[in-house]
């Protein structure tokens, strides 16, 4: 289950996203997503070594599954060395929909905590 712990989803949403994967090439085009993913490992060896100095927000839900450092070691390691993390209690993978008011707080202060970046 990739929402948060009792959290559910409502029915309207829930026939929102039938709807939304029952149209034509609704599920084609996100099985390509994943399908893209060796193409994608190519495109970006060439910039294997580069680092990223722009400061990036990574959000997680604290009722998923893996462990925030892990995927926190895996961006630095691949070059995001000015990546900050905010968990986002009461939700699951989906933050933004679980916790909409706790993600654009969370977008909010990381903001105002960049003002060079975001005047």
């Amino acid at each position: 289950m990739l929402a948060g712990h009792g959290m559910r989803m409502s029915d309207a949403r829930r026939q929102a996203y039938a709807e939304a994967y029952a149209r034509p090439g609704a599920l084609k085009a996100g099985f390509d997503l994943y399908r893209s993913f060796p193409e994608d490992e190519q495109d970006n060896a060439a910039s294997r070594h580069v680092t990223v100095s722009k400061p990036i927000l990574y959000l997680r839900g604290a009722d998923e599954p893996v462990h925030i450092e892990a995927y926190l070691a895996g961006f630095r390691e691949h070059g995001l060395h000015n990546i900050e993390a905010k968990i986002i209690e009461r939700c699951g993978h989906f933050s933004a929909e679980e916790q909409p008011e706790k993600v654009a707080l969370a977008i909010k202060e990381f903001i105002g905590n960049h003002p060079v970046i975001f005047p």
